[in-house]
C-alpha cells in the first residue's frame, strides 16, 4: 500500500522537529524521486539556514521555505568576506527570522553587520557573543539564551522577555547589574542561570535598600539554577540573596563538581541569612560529584530542610547519591506534621536513603490509618533499598500504584 502524500509530509515535518540543522531535509530529499518531490513541497524542512551551508544552498532554502519563519545560525570561523557574503544573501529575508543563533566573533568587524537589525518576527535569540544588540528592533522577542551577555538594564526588549537563560563560565557580572536587568524583565515567566568555574565577582554599584524587592514577592513559573565546576560560595551567596524576590512555581537546582574548601556542599543550598534557597510547589534537587565527603551531610536531612522552609512544596524530586535524606531527633509522631503538604516524592540514585526511611515515610504519610496525604512515592536506583523490601512494604500497606520503584 502506498503511503499517502499527506502522511509522508507529516512524517517529514515530525522528523524535522526532532533534529537540528538541515541534515534530515537533505537525507529524505535524496532517498527517491517521490521522497524528493514530497520534501520539496514541505516548506518547513527548509527553514533552517546556517553559515555552514554552501553558497547555492542558501538561495535554494530561501525559495523552498516559501514565506515561513526562518531559523538562522551564524557561526564564525571563516573570513570577513564570507560573512559579508552570507549577510548579503540573507539580509533581505531578515523580516522572516524567528530564531537567531549567534556564535562569538573572532574579530570586531562582523559586529558592524549586526548592530542595526530590524527583525519583526524574531522570537528567540541564542546569543554566544558580546555583540551590542541594544539598537535592534525586535518587537516579538520573548526568549534569550545567553552567554557573555551585557546584562546592563534598560534595553527596550527586557520587558518583553518571558524566558531568560544565562550561562556564565569563568566570569560573573556585577550582581547589582544582573539584578537590575532581571527587575526590568517584568513579564518574565522562566529564568535559568548556570554558573560554571566562577570564582570572582565583578564589582559594581550595590543596590540600595529601597531598590530591592521583597522576598518572594514576584511570581514566576520556573527557576532553574546550576552551580558547577568549582564555582565558589562567594559567588553563590549574593546571587541567592538577590534572587530571593522570586516565588517560582517550579524550582530546579543542580550542584555538580563542587570544590570549595571553605564550604560544604549543603551550604550551597542556603543564602547569607541561612534561609534555605530552594522554594516552590515543585522542587527538584540534583547533587553530583561533590567530592569524597559523606560526613558533610550527616547533620543535614535534605527532605527535612525542604519541608521546614517551604510549606507550599507538594512535589519533591531528589537525585543526590551522597546526601542524607531524613533525620529525626524527636521520635514522636508530631514531627511529621511539617511533611503534610507533600503529595509526590521521587528519590533517584539516593544511595543514603535507607529502608527505615522508606518505611517511616509510608507509615506516617501514606498509611490510611495515619491520615497521610502522600499520593505517590517513587524509589529509583537507590542502592540501600532492596526490591524485595519494596514488594513487601507495598503488600503490607496495600499501596498498589502509590509506591513505584526501579531497583
Amino acid at each position: 500500500m502506498t503511503l499517502p502524500d499527506e502522511i509522508m509530509t507529516y512524517i517529514f515535518e515530525t522528523g524535522h522537529r526532532m533534529t537540528r540543522g538541515c541534515a534530515f531535509a537533505k537525507s529524505v530529499s535524496h532517498v527517491s524521486r517521490r521522497f524528493r518531490r514530497a520534501s520539496l513541497r514541505t516548506p518547513s524542512l527548509w527553514t533552517r539556514i546556517s553559515t555552514a551551508y554552501a553558497d547555492d544552498q542558501i538561495p535554494a532554502s530561501l525559495l523552498r521555505s516559501c514565506a515561513m519563519d526562518l531559523e538562522v545560525t551564524i557561526m564564525y570561523g571563516g573570513n570577513d568576506m564570507e560573512l559579508h557574503a552570507f549577510f548579503g544573501l540573507l539580509h533581505p529575508s531578515s523580516n522572516r527570522w524567528s530564531r537567531l543563533d549567534l556564535g562569538e566573533p573572532e574579530t570586531a568587524e562582523p559586529e558592524h553587520c549586526l548592530q542595526h537589525l530590524t527583525l519583526p518576527r524574531l522570537q528567540t535569540l541564542r546569543y554566544d557573543s558580546r555583540i551590542d544588540i541594544s539598537l535592534w528592533d525586535a518587537p516579538l522577542l520573548h526568549r534569550i539564551e545567553a552567554r557573555h551577555w551585557d546584562v546592563s538594564a534598560g534595553l527596550a526588549f527586557h520587558s518583553q522577555l518571558t524566558t531568560f537563560e544565562l550561562s556564565m563560565e569563568d566570569w560573573f557580572p556585577g550582581i547589582a547589574s544582573l539584578t537590575r536587568a532581571l527587575y526590568s524583565m517584568i513579564n518574565l515567566r522562566e529564568l535559568s542561570l548556570t554558573l560554571e568555574s566562577s570564582s570572582n565577582i565583578k564589582k559594581d554599584a550595590a543596590l540600595g535598600v529601597a531598590e530591592m524587592l521583597e522576598r518572594r514577592s514576584v511570581r514566576i513559573d520556573a527557576l532553574h539554577v546550576t552551580i558547577k565546576h568549582s564555582t565558589t560560595y562567594v559567588i553563590v551567596e549574593p546571587l541567592y540573596d538577590h534572587l530571593s524576590y522570586l516565588s517560582p512555581c517550579r524550582f530546579n537546582i543542580t550542584l555538580e563538581n563542587l570544590a570549595d574548601d571553605d564550604h560544604g556542599p549543603a551550604t550551597f543550598l542556603y543564602d547569607s541569612d541561612a534561609n534555605f534557597f530552594p522554594y516552590g510547589e515543585t522542587i527538584s534537587i540534583r547533587v553530583a560529584d561533590v567530592g569524597n565527603s559523606y560526613k558533610c551531610w550527616d547533620d543535614f536531612g535534605m527532605l527535612n530542610a525542604i519541608t521546614e522552609s517551604c510549606s507550599i512544596a507538594h512535589t519533591v524530586h531528589i537525585d543526590a547519591p551522597v546526601a542524607t535524606l531524613l533525620i529525626f531527633w524527636q521520635p514522636h509522631i508530631d514531627g511529621w506534621n511539617q511533611f503534610s503538604s507533600l503529595r509526590h516524592l521521587r528519590f533517584s540514585y539516593c544511595d543514603k536513603l535507607t529502608e527505615r526511611n522508606v518505611e517511616d515515610l509510608v507509615t506516617h504519610l501514606m498509611d490510611a490509618g495515619s491520615g497521610g496525604s502522600l499520593e505517590l512515592l517513587e524509589v529509583l536506583h537507590c542502592r540501600g533499598i532492596s526490591e524485595q523490601f519494596l514488594r513487601d512494604i507495598c503488600d503490607k500497606y496495600e499501596l498498589g500504584q502509590k509506591l513505584t520503584w526501579n531497583p
